[in-house]
């Protein structure tokens, strides 16, 4: 199984297989929607890290690295919006649920339910949305995991010639 490599120094900063990401129960891919949030937050936690390694060696394999670079951020900024929603609905059910000495008024209580609702809703959007994420990123992982696959195991290429911008995988 490929992994991505980056190197700082000559030395190894960074290996990070993207196939390691949790599966559902049947392996099938992103856990669902009864997965708890703080798993899609420790996921999210992951991709930005892959993205770190592999923005720092993307100029050398070039497209298929670039592809999988804007996978990455659009499915870390869905898991994002996932992980907002997710707190902003904890926040307000825990203000709600404050000893009646805060003294809320029947209406903030009404207007902090529906917000609760709306945020339960972008949640599942989101998530909806972070499933479509994960498929691309896998789809992008398969043609870079070509590229690299074709360069010298466990190693970082060298640097391209002078006349070409990145490698053509």
């Amino acid at each position: 199984m490929a992994t991505i490599i980056a190197r700082a120094g000559g030395e190894r900063c960074a290996e990070i297989d993207p196939t390691a990401l949790p599966q559902d129960a049947q392996g099938r891919g992103p856990p669902d929607a009864g997965f708890l949030d703080g798993a899609y937050h420790a996921i999210r936690g992951r991709i930005k890290r892959l993205r770190y390694a592999l923005e720092a060696v993307a100029v050398i394999y070039g497209k298929p690295a670039d592809a999988m670079l804007r996978a990455l951020r659009r499915w870390q900024e869905k898991l994002g919006t996932q992980q907002d929603a997710a707190v902003a609905g904890r926040r307000l059910k825990a203000l709600a649920s404050a000893p009646p000495s805060k003294g809320f008024p029947p209406e903030t209580m009404f207007l902090m339910g529906r917000l609760v609702e709306h945020y339960a809703g972008a949640a599942m959007r989101a998530r909806k949305l972070s499933t479509r994420g994960y498929r691309k990123v896998r789809e992008r992982w398969k043609k870079l995991r070509v590229c690299l696959d074709d360069s010298v195991v466990n190693d970082a290429p060298g640097l391209p010639d002078s006349g070409r911008e990145s490698w053509s995988c």
